[in-house]
């Protein structure tokens, strides 16, 4: 090996040794990693400083989470596991909500001065929206809603068992009389006596035919879900425009049923987790 080949090995060698010595120290330093998470590091071939994206999000610093429950019994066992001396508790009865604000302000706790409130990030929420029972939903479907003959009678042959008074077989007893008449002339008249209605119907082929039917039923079944059984009057109706039969279900005070169950709902939740609640809406 010549001289001037020596002296370039030489020089290859002191480069590398100074490029270790670099990327030793580099690697030596704590590299502070990102708000984000991320991390610094040397990335070759040039070495370069390069910013990674981090495997796993950091979470946040604070919970952000709506949880929104269907029974009033969970609404209960998650405030009581989350709820914290700010907690707050706001029944919307217009829309038959209630919400728990778990991370609402700080009034502050000096009752001798003034003090600025604290305020919450109000980012933790609990939510009881009071949803319909399959029972309920199904009776509800049909308030006010004019629908035929067949129609009625499918309906009730499959609820019947939500009907407490006249008795369930009383009411089949009724649709199978009713399901033999295919008459549109037909009359209407009330027994005052007992609130049943006969209605009699005739055609050329089967004469006159007369069915007695109630004119009010007593549901019992649940408003909201998990809730308890409620006796409810249901109002049978009928309409002939044009000659053709139709009937409709009257639920008795639907809309003040449901805000009376809901906002008794609510003070049992109030007297359950001894919180007061305010009454109004939180945006």
């Amino acid at each position: 090996m010549t001289t001037d080949e020596t002296r370039g090995s030489g020089r290859e060698m002191d480069r590398v040794s100074a490029m270790a010595a670099q990327v030793v120290a580099a690697t030596s330093q704590s590299l502070p990693d990102g708000p984000d998470g991320s991390q610094v590091r040397l990335v070759p071939p040039g070495w370069s400083l390069e910013r990674l994206a981090p495997i796993v999000p950091p979470l946040l610093p604070h919970v952000s989470q709506v949880i929104s429950v269907d029974e009033a019994d969970s609404f209960t066992l998650y405030y009581e596991a989350f709820a914290t001396p700010q907690t707050r508790l706001f029944a919307d009865v217009r829309h038959g909500v209630l919400t728990a604000v778990l991370d609402y302000h700080d009034a502050g706790s000096d009752e001798t001065e003034y003090a600025d409130p604290a305020p919450g990030r109000l980012a933790h929420r609990l939510v009881y929206a009071a949803p319909k029972s399959v029972e309920w939903q199904r009776w509800a479907d049909l308030h006010r809603r004019a629908i035929d003959q067949e129609a009625l009678l499918e309906f009730l042959e499959e609820n019947a068992q939500d009907i407490v008074r006249p008795a369930a077989a009383d009411v089949l007893e009724m649709v199978t009389e009713f399901r033999s008449i295919r008459s549109t002339r037909f009359s209407r008249k009330m027994n005052l006596t007992n609130g049943s209605v006969a209605m009699s119907f005739s055609d050329e082929e089967a004469g006159d035919q007369t069915v007695h039917a109630p004119s009010e039923m007593t549901i019992h079944v649940p408003v909201f879900e998990g809730g308890e059984r409620v006796e409810i009057k249901v109002f049978l109706r009928t309409r002939a425009p044009n000659g053709k039969l139709s009937f409709l279900l009257v639920i008795h005070r639907k809309e003040l049923v449901e805000r009376e169950l809901f906002c008794e709902t609510v003070r049992g939740i109030e007297e359950t987790l001894s919180t007061p609640v305010w009454w109004g809406r939180i945006s």
